[in-house]
């Protein structure tokens, strides 16, 4: 015969059971709800990108969205991602964001079909540069440029090299959108800088979806500057690299 606490604790132990299980179960549908929600949101968000995409596309009289990705692990290193177009939703704002000068030289870092590079080319600015491992990309993106429908077009220089060898002398504007690895990364920043130091100027880099951000967080001559709304965009400066330079040169 079980005693009077023993009753007692399997009774607790029922309870707190019980109450357990009303708790998964609400749990459980918290999370499904939100799931469902979130799911809602991305599926309305690709499908709002996709159907503004076609119409720019259109827009500008090119073709950018093909992902078949030819060479995708192309470069020394092995480490360039595939391709994936940036959303013109977010490259409305990132121009909008940066403020383009006619004395910029703009230069998209991996630019594939060259979606950022024909924007670019329809503002006004002085120069704009499109880097590409990739030497069936640089083939296509020329072709984009061609039927580019713009205005009077600025200096466009397609450059078929692996961005780790580029020589970065010119350039005030750099985007990137997640084009390649760790180390990839890490010598293009090292290359700009050496850039910056043979021209001191003032230069700015936009990263989009910045999986290796720490690389720029930890560079001592770049200032982060923020994450651009409604984008997955962060910009970094150099001012701080100019002055430093300037002042190493007058000493």
């Amino acid at each position: 015969m079980k005693s009077r606490y023993q009753n007692k604790v399997n009774i607790a132990g029922g309870g707190y059971d019980k109450w357990l299980w009303i708790k998964v179960i609400k749990e459980t549908k918290h999370i499904f709800t939100s799931l469902v929600k979130s799911s809602v949101r991305f599926v309305s968000m690709r499908l709002g990108n996709l159907i503004r995409d076609h119409y720019c596309e259109k827009r500008y009289g090119i073709d950018t969205s093909d992902k078949s990705n030819p060479e995708v692990n192309a470069g020394r290193k092995g480490d360039a991602l595939f391709y994936e177009p940036t959303p013109y939703r977010q490259l409305e704002k990132i121009v909008q964001y940066i403020k383009i000068k006619p004395e910029d030289v703009c230069v998209d870092i991996g630019c594939g079909l060259g979606r950022v590079v024909c924007v670019f080319a329809t503002c006004e600015v002085k120069k704009v540069i499109g880097i590409e491992v990739s030497e069936e990309f640089v083939r296509m993106t020329k072709e984009n440029l061609a039927k580019l429908k713009t205005g009077k077009k600025p200096l466009i220089d397609i450059i078929h090299i692996d961005a780790k060898d580029y020589n970065f002398s010119e350039g005030t504007i750099y985007f990137l959108f997640n084009p390649f690895g760790y180390e990839t990364l890490k010598k293009v920043i090292e290359n700009i800088a050496n850039g910056i130091k043979n021209n001191p100027r003032n230069i700015r880099i936009i990263y989009l979806n910045p999986f290796y951000r720490e690389i720029l967080d930890n560079t001592h001559w770049l200032v982060f500057d923020g994450k651009i709304e409604k984008t997955d965009a962060f910009v970094w400066n150099s001012i701080s690299v100019c002055h430093t330079v300037t002042h190493e040169k007058a000493e």
